[in-house]
């Protein structure tokens, strides 16, 4: 089962620029909010990745020699129903976290 850890810092990065940013809740859980064309759905799906900013240190994990920094592609969780599609809104979620050095 994943840790979770409180109070992380993560970061939306596209083309090494951050475009949101938040902190994790006690479950360990984030939200962010951008405005996006849908056009540009399919570009921050394939060039952008979510980034824990904390140093992994502070979150009580240990690293193998090097260090590195957690990160995630991000994937398309659903279209967000009837009224997300209305409004504008998708659901985009972390395909899964590694440690890139």
């Amino acid at each position: 089962m994943p840790r979770v850890h409180a109070d992380a810092a993560v970061q939306l990065q596209c083309g090494g620029s951050v475009m949101s940013s938040a902190t994790t809740n006690s479950n360990g859980v984030f939200d962010m909010a951008l405005s996006l064309l849908p056009s540009i759905v399919s570009t921050l799906l394939s060039d952008c990745k979510l980034v824990v900013a904390t140093p992994l240190a502070a979150c009580g994990i240990t690293l193998p020699a090097g260090g590195g920094t957690l990160q995630s592609a991000l994937q398309l969780l659903n279209p967000g129903g009837l009224v997300g599609q209305i409004l504008g809104l998708i659901n985009i979620i972390p395909s899964g976290f590694s440690l890139v050095k």
